[in-house]
């Protein structure tokens, strides 16, 4: 949508206005869109684990006064227009209520798919955003790697969050959140390292310069490699650690 409405920043008509710069267009803001989108189905999820109302108001508040300060961070660095986090919460909200609408029928479609059509399926969906946006290649690549390992998890060791039961305590969502980002920066680091491009150990080699190339397939395999940690990955070190329960047997395929 920026690449078709082309709007620019503040910061591109007035430049003092810019504390910090960012490429591309401006509307819609994509922070203000996944922030509604994130912290909404966080609020939904948190508020599902505890029973008193007085929590769940609380939850709902600080998700919600999250948005709001996400949206304002965005006006007052100078990287938006109002209009800009008004479209990106119009999307995160049209997103939803496709997805409530939708959800049941699709989540039923899916699960009795296999595992094998599921990976079919949201390769067929990368494809379609590559060919959409071809200038972006970490969000297909984060999407097929997430979708992957979350079918892999579901049918091999399918995790839940609450531990025996219950919500985990502090302590195990501390270690929890240290484990998975440490995974992630070893995987974004160690591939920089090794694949195609800046940082590369072997950017001497011509094949593996900046401008290789392989640079994009590089780029492809690292953010792939990511959402493969955060759905499979991290949940299965999560269960082997006593982290999370550690269902017998490899579960039924879904």
């Amino acid at each position: 949508m920026k690449a078709v409405f082309r709007q620019p920043r503040p910061f591109h008509l007035e430049r003092s206005l810019g504390l910090v710069y960012e490429s591309g267009f401006g509307i819609p803001s994509g922070h203000a869109q996944t922030a509604l989108c994130f912290w909404i189905v966080v609020a939904a999820w948190l508020s599902g684990l505890v029973e008193k109302a007085g929590k769940k108001r609380l939850i709902w508040a600080g998700a919600i006064l999250l948005v709001l300060l996400i949206g304002f961070s965005r006006l007052y660095l100078g990287l938006h227009f109002p209009t800009d986090i008004l479209a990106g919460w119009a999307v995160g909200g049209i997103l939803f209520l496709v997805w409530f609408v939708f959800s049941p029928a699709l989540i039923r479609l899916f699960s009795s798919a296999g595992l094998r059509l599921q990976n079919i399926c949201a390769a067929a969906i990368v494809l379609v955003m590559n060919g959409l946006y071809p200038a972006d290649r970490s969000l297909p690549a984060l999407f097929l790697g997430f979708c992957i390992g979350y079918a892999i998890m579901k049918s091999r060791f399918p995790f839940e969050a609450r531990l025996d039961g219950k919500m985990p305590d502090f302590r195990v969502m501390f270690v929890r959140c240290l484990t998975g980002f440490l995974g992630m920066a070893i995987i974004f680091i160690g591939s920089r390292l090794i694949l195609p491009g800046e940082g590369s150990l072997f950017s001497g080699l011509y094949y593996w310069s900046t401008g290789s190339p392989f640079y994009e397939l590089g780029q492809f395999a690292r953010f792939g490699l990511i959402g493969l940690w955060a759905s499979a990955g991290a949940p299965r070190i999560f269960q082997q650690m006593g982290l999370a329960d550690n269902p017998e047997g490899e579960g039924t395929e879904q």
